[in-house]
């Protein structure tokens, strides 16, 4: 993840969000089926991110009714130490932010 080609591919890719008003996830599913050390995206792309101000939610990528909240608490400290401080949600057809 640190090479030059690669940090070029994501930061395109973040200026196309960026352009097209989109959302992106941070998946909490790696870190409480422990399969992964930290959550995706990863503190580059997270900075990156945060700098462009592109709305984030949170998802746990769910396939039980007792993993809905699983990770939530850790993925909102973790986007808070990158100063993202709002999540969105869909309601009523339309995305809504919402201070966390």
């Amino acid at each position: 993840e640190n090479e030059k080609w690669y940090l070029a591919l994501v930061d395109h890719s973040i200026e196309l969000i960026r352009r097209k008003n989109l959302i992106v996830e941070i998946n909490t599913r790696g870190i409480y089926k422990k399969r992964c050390a930290d959550f995706y995206p990863s503190d580059y792309i997270l900075a990156r991110l945060a700098r462009e101000n592109v709305p984030m939610v949170v998802s746990t990528d769910a396939h039980q009714v007792n993993e809905l909240s699983l990770g939530y608490e850790e993925a909102v400290t973790k986007l808070k130490s990158f100063h993202i401080n709002h999540l969105v949600f869909l309601k009523d057809k339309k995305w809504v932010e919402y201070e966390i």
